[in-house]
């Protein structure tokens, strides 16, 4: 890195010291007798702060008048010398001696007065200006917009009236920091241009410094001011950051410290600050963070736990150095159901029967034992007929897993036939047949003299016997057709009378 170099001293003897403070030694251009024994290095100019003429109208019987000016030098004033400009070309003048009012030869004002032959025609003057320090820096200018105006009107011819403010802009100290934006103070310079012919400028307002919130399009206003009194203003937009944003925020469908079926995520996320977030840098289980948008998506994770982090970027560059975190597992893995062996169970009324099952049990690769649940629950009343249970059991990722086992409840029990009652006439007889049954009676079977069984009714009428012995039987049909096996049977004498 370089070194700026420090102020040095030139040691000169006396003698040579006298020669070069001569007027027409030019080697004398940058350099300021300090004492009789050495210089300092003087590259500085003079600055003119203001000036001004007093009063800047002479009218018939007028023709005195006062110009003050307002300058500085770090070492000090050495000469200034002041011109009112009396012709065009700049080549006449009157000279005003001047002298030092108040302050001293580094920040000072020096004043002078003048005096205007009763020749010079009316009309608008302006002033030659020249402050120079010892090692002859200067500053300066002949007439122009920085000069004030003298206006002879000794006709009585009023003099132009300046009605226009000056042209007013305000610059910043220096380009925004960052996109656009501020990210420390900045203060605005304000200047002003009066227009030609004009009073000149007379004043405008000090510099406007900014450091107060961050915030975009903020509007600062400055003002300056001519010798009429017109005051012309002008407004300066800027962005202002300062500050990192003040928080980060991730969402998801699944909750923080949560399980997740999927592979694939999503998250959304916000932020807050005062001049906006612009961006926001994202890693996924400890990667180097890269830009990514409002609404992030990773896919093809593996099982296991992961960690995603984001960081919100301000309009200025900020980052939000906390962040935010979000934590979770996935987890694909179904649970694994056992259930038992398909049962087979004998109805015991014409709804079924009621039928308990062994306990059904399920296991999880990462949750461990998981209480499953059936549908139909054991100890339900099982219908005639297959059903099938369904076991599941769901972890706290989601994933369900699930097994069935057939419940059969069957009827293979025949029912049992009773005959009722014998009724017998003339030439005929009835039997009043009764069957019992878990699942209900549907029909009976009946046999007469052993001929083929056939369907009849619970009431079985032959009419037409002969006297003489008879055999009958009969069986019942249960609603799943099984039939009683073991005939419920009569045998006797009919006697014709």
């Amino acid at each position: 890195m370089l070194k700026t170099p420090k102020m040095r001293k030139i040691l000169l003897p006396f003698f040579l010291l006298a020669i070069l403070t001569s007027a027409s030694s030019p080697t004398l251009l940058n350099y300021r007798a300090a004492d009789a024994q050495e210089s300092e290095l003087d590259t500085e100019a003079p600055v003119i702060v203001s000036s001004t003429v007093t009063p800047s109208t002479l009218s018939t019987g007028q023709s005195e008048f006062t110009v003050s000016v307002q300058a500085t030098d770090n070492f000090g004033i050495d000469i200034i010398r002041v011109t009112l400009l009396t012709s065009p070309d700049g080549r006449m003048g009157i000279n005003i001696p001047m002298t030092l009012q108040s302050g001293d030869a580094k920040s000072g004002t020096w004043t002078g007065t003048g005096t205007i032959p009763d020749t010079l025609p009316d009309g608008g003057y302006r002033f030659s200006m020249r402050v120079s320090d010892a090692a002859r820096n200067f500053d300066g200018f002949e007439g122009g917009p920085r000069s004030p105006v003298l206006t002879v009107d000794r006709a009585g011819t009023e003099p132009p009236t300046d009605t226009e403010p000056p042209i007013v802009s305000g610059a910043a100290d220096r380009n925004p920091d960052s996109n656009g934006f501020y990210t420390q103070p900045v203060t605005i310079e304000w200047q002003g241009v009066d227009t030609e012919g004009g009073s000149g400028v007379a004043s405008c307002d000090s510099p406007t410094t900014y450091s107060s919130a961050d915030a975009v399009n903020i509007g600062l206003s400055g003002s300056c001011t001519d010798n009429a009194g017109n005051t012309g203003t002008a407004a300066v937009t800027l962005n202002y950051d300062a500050n990192s944003p003040t928080s980060t925020t991730i969402s998801s469908n699944i909750l923080q410290n949560g399980f997740a079926s999927s592979n694939t995520i999503t998250f959304a996320l916000g932020g807050t600050d005062t001049a906006g977030v612009a961006s926001y840098l994202c890693s996924i289980d400890g990667s180097g963070f890269v830009s990514c948008p409002t609404t992030v998506t990773y896919n093809g994770l593996s099982d296991g736990p992961h960690r995603f982090t984001a960081k919100a970027v301000d309009a200025a560059g900020h980052i939000d150095d906390i962040g935010a975190d979000f934590s979770w597992t996935v987890d694909t893995i179904k649970p694994e159901v056992s259930v038992p062996a398909n049962i087979v169970k004998e109805a015991t009324s014409p709804s079924g029967t009621q039928v308990s099952y062994p306990s059904v049990k399920a296991s999880d690769n990462l949750d461990g034992a998981i209480t499953p649940t059936c549908m139909p629950q054991s100890g339900s009343m099982f219908p005639l007929g297959i059903t099938i249970v369904v076991c599941s059991a769901q972890d706290r990722a989601g994933n369900q897993g699930s097994a069935p086992f057939g419940v059969t409840v069957q009827d293979t029990t025949p029912p049992d036939t009773k005959i009722a009652s014998v009724k017998t006439g003339l030439n005929t007889i009835t039997f009043t047949l009764t069957g019992t049954d878990a699942v209900g009676v549907k029909s009976f079977q009946c046999s007469f003299d052993k001929s083929a069984f056939s369907p009849c009714s619970g009431t079985a009428t032959y009419n037409n016997i002969r006297a003489g012995a008879h055999i009958f039987a009969a069986s019942a049909v249960d609603q799943s057709g099984n039939t009683d096996q073991s005939p419920a049977t009569w045998a006797g004498i009919i006697r014709n009378k």
